[in-house]
């Protein structure tokens, strides 16, 4: 993607994530994430949202007309694009200090955005959330503290239990 291309994308992200926020929050959900993706050549944008009691089809759809409805009269974009809202669903991914402090005791999985001691993935219990800093008991019993400015991408992690 050509620089002047990204900044464009960029800018539209940041204008849909601060326009969807104020929305989605507006009607009685959480935003977990604003992902854009290109469809046939047009703007796919994903809204991932959650509440409480769980998020259903009628969530989503209840989102998606009032969402819709700010994105036309805001028109953010000059093109035609497509809007998805959707669930996080299990390995929800974790972005704000609020999902690190929310989720504790939870297993994750992380992706570091440099080598901490050789690896950049990383797996285990999030034990403590402090000052931006996070401690995971990775599998293997030990403990690693990572900054959040030093993850690139954070999620639950739904470990499986073998079948028999």
């Amino acid at each position: 993607m050509e620089q002047k291309e990204q900044q464009g994308y960029s800018q539209h992200l940041t204008t849909i994530e601060k326009l969807t926020a104020s929305a989605v929050e507006q009607i009685g959900y959480e935003l977990v994430d604003v992902e854009w993706k290109t469809s046939e050549g047009s703007p796919h944008i994903v809204v991932y949202i959650d509440s409480a009691s769980g998020v259903s089809l009628e969530d989503c759809q209840k989102v998606s007309k009032f969402l819709g409805e700010v994105l036309d009269r805001e028109d953010p974009l000059s093109s035609r694009y497509y809007l998805e809202i959707s669930s996080p669903g299990i390995e929800r991914r974790l972005k704000k200090a609020a999902d690190f402090i929310r989720f504790r005791g939870r297993d994750i999985k992380l992706k570091t955005l440099h080598k901490i001691d050789g690896s950049r993935n990383f797996r285990g219990v999030l034990k403590e959330f402090k000052d931006n800093i996070l401690t995971i008991l990775l599998e293997n019993g030990e403990e690693k503290k990572i900054d959040l400015i030093d993850i690139a991408r954070a999620n639950l992690w739904y470990k499986q239990e073998p079948r028999r």
